[in-house]
């Protein structure tokens, strides 16, 4: 794979290696059996009975454990897990390929269906602006030490959805409230494929929608590093989440079939 090649060239250099992760090892997207027990995440866990059946959760699993091995037989190495990458918090600009984010998918999906279930009112919002991530993910590297192996960068200040839901009036939108019952009805009309395709991950066995994982990431050992390091995530303010909402409006995102 493409991270043992990575290792031989950083051991043939005596160059130290920062293999950029995903909190997604976690497996907390993928989680809905309700007999996995409460668990914890953080920068000391690497296999925790988590679902690795998702081809893109598991390249990125065993490449961590390409990495962490490599760095046993003494390669200067450290694991950097990212979160949900958003908008520049500079411009609100984003990646190319934007629609293969799954978070901004998911939003879409219910923008385009103009409502979403009431459980998910309070439910957590991750957003790590590019830029930030990457002056994270620098600073991380300026003051690498090699007793540390296992980093969570990612903006912990999580945000309720209903904030976001806040914010779609800013870019002409509207997003309403219903039941679970409702939504899932709403879910299995014609013509909302697109739909059902972005919470196909969150659909449980019994064919309800599920958002609640028991395994919970924590990144309490990375915050407290970066802050030595004088870096601080910033709060997601209503100025971000408007800029955020208006970049897809203007580019179409948020218009169905696009």
């Amino acid at each position: 794979m493409g991270t043992q090649n990575v290792i031989a060239l950083a051991k043939a250099k005596g160059a130290r290696l920062l293999h950029i992760s995903t909190i997604s090892v976690s497996g907390n997207s993928f989680d809905h059996d309700p007999a996995f027990p409460e668990t914890v995440f953080n920068e000391t866990s690497l296999y925790i009975g988590q679902p690795l059946e998702n081809v893109y959760v598991r390249s990125k699993f065993e490449a961590e454990v390409a990495v962490l091995r490599a760095r046993l037989e003494g390669l200067e190495a450290a694991v950097i897990r990212v979160g949900n990458l958003a908008n520049r918090r500079s411009d609100a600009k984003f990646q190319e390929n934007y629609s293969e984010n799954a978070t901004l998918t998911k939003l879409k999906a219910l923008v385009n269906l103009g409502i979403f279930p009431e459980q998910m009112e309070d439910y957590p919002l991750e957003f790590s602006p590019v830029d930030e991530t990457a002056a994270a993910v620098i600073r991380l590297a300026q003051h690498f030490d090699e007793r540390y192996s296992v980093f969570h960068a990612y903006n912990h200040q999580r945000i309720p959805f209903s904030r976001f839901v806040a914010a779609l009036p800013s870019a002409g939108l509207e997003c309403c409230s219903v039941s679970a019952q409702e939504f899932m009805q709403a879910v299995q009309m014609p013509g909302v494929e697109q739909v059902r395709k972005a919470f196909i991950n969150d659909i449980d066995r019994g064919g309800q929608l599920n958002l609640q994982s028991k395994i919970v990431v924590h990144s309490d050992f990375t915050t407290w590093r970066l802050s030595q390091t004088g870096f601080a995530w910033k709060t997601i303010d209503d100025a971000y989440l408007t800029a955020y909402t208006n970049h897809f409006k203007n580019i179409g995102y948020w218009e169905a079939g696009k």
